[in-house]
């Protein structure tokens, strides 16, 4: 990913409780601010701030994380990235989808870390460290928390959109919601997927 084609904010306070290390948000501006932000540390940047960078990929990271070695930086700053990737390959039929499984996750039904968009980037993040920062990899396998980034997990399998898609589906179908692929045009301009 070209580096003109993203930003990072440092939001400048501790991380607070139950919130995540970093967030990510594609281009573009949220259709209510704030309120709508997946990643609440997003909600930290100034809205005309955010405003400025609309065309670029967006990362926050918190200035203070308690608890985390230094050596978090680097793999949390990929991990973040490659949701990036990820919204350039797919778009937003891929984050449609994507959170009826960080729905799920919220309530219990499903592991955060089962989701494909996640070990997708956990696995992105582990390359990382393990081809630049071997020496790293002990100090994150301390942290009960971090380990994640640096455990080989399932690999995602086949094309992630139709493991989210497939994942989605039958999350939705429990609650008796019919999810479709992206075939309107409240799905932006990314093609429909058949």
């Amino acid at each position: 990913m070209p580096a003109e084609e993203c930003v990072v904010f440092l939001v400048k306070s501790t991380m607070s409780d139950g919130t995540a290390e970093a967030g990510y948000h594609p281009p573009g501006l949220p259709q209510v601010f704030h309120a709508s932000l997946r990643s609440a540390i997003l909600r930290w940047i100034d809205p005309a701030t955010f405003a400025a960078y609309e065309e670029r990929h967006r990362v926050a990271v918190w200035s203070w994380i308690p608890r985390a070695p230094y050596s978090l930086l680097g793999p949390l700053l990929r991990h973040e990235l490659q949701h990036a990737v990820q919204w350039t390959r797919f778009g937003t039929p891929f984050f449609m989808l994507d959170s009826y499984l960080r729905e799920a996750a919220s309530r219990g039904d499903l592991d955060y870390f089962a989701i494909p968009s996640e070990r997708e980037a956990n696995a992105a993040a582990a390359e990382f460290l393990a081809t630049r920062h071997e020496h790293k990899i002990a100090a994150l396998r301390k942290v009960r928390r971090y380990r994640h980034i640096v455990e080989e997990g399932d690999p995602v399998t086949g094309e992630i959109l139709d493991e989210i898609d497939g994942r989605s589906a039958s999350r939705a179908g429990r609650k008796g919601l019919a999810t479709t692929r992206c075939e309107t045009s409240d799905c932006g301009d990314q093609p429909a997927r058949n």
